[in-house]
């Protein structure tokens, strides 16, 4: 089966893009306060939490966009090893959203040290709820894969009727297909994982 969230659309870009920053860092390492501030647009446009996203949901703009990032930075912000654990992005993000007054979101991690099928299935159970999965990856030895290094990503995908499992990859404006397996094996010790949410 083939699961793919329809994904906001800002302006051409399918969510945002850290390259639009205006701030060197934030363009530099800026990619978990993408997710978070993608995130906002799904919890906004798709279940009404309105207080996510503080600019028009139904219009997305990039210049919206980028005020937003700087909104979300003092939570996100970049630094020396970059946002490496999951802790530290559900620990910036739920301080976001309680500032906010948008209450009801609760995140968990599933850690990069699960296998890949307990990866598919948390992808495949929030991807039914209409739930995008912001997914980090430190180190990988497969060169094919270097573009997730040391990156917060999305997950908005999921093809289980590939003969390797595919996922689909959201960041840099771009989307693309990708063996699960292959991203989430990635063969050294120290790895990043998932944040799964829940709405209640």
């Amino acid at each position: 089966m083939r699961q793919e969230l329809d994904y906001p659309m800002v302006d051409d870009s399918p969510g945002g893009n850290q390259d639009w920053f205006t701030d060197r860092m934030m363009k530099l390492g800026g990619c978990g306060a993408v997710c978070a501030c993608d995130s906002c647009l799904f919890f906004a446009r798709q279940f009404g939490l309105t207080q996510a996203y503080p600019f028009d949901a139904a219009h997305l703009t990039r210049a919206d966009y980028i005020a937003f990032s700087n909104l979300m930075k003092p939570y996100l912000h970049p630094r020396w090893q970059g946002i490496h654990k999951a802790q530290m992005y559900m620990d910036g993000f739920s301080q976001y959203l309680l500032d906010r007054g948008a209450a009801g979101v609760s995140m968990t991690e599933l850690p990069g040290s699960a296998g890949a099928e307990q990866a598919q299935a948390a992808i495949e159970a929030s991807l039914r709820r209409g739930l995008p999965v912001p997914c980090l990856i430190l180190n990988h030895q497969n060169p094919a894969f270097e573009d997730y290094e040391w990156h917060w990503f999305m997950l908005a995908g999921l093809d289980t009727d590939a003969p390797d499992c595919l996922v689909q990859t959201v960041t840099y404006s771009e989307k693309r297909w990708v063996s699960l397996a292959g991203l989430w094996n990635t063969g050294v010790e120290r790895r990043g994982g998932l944040v799964l949410y829940e709405l209640r």
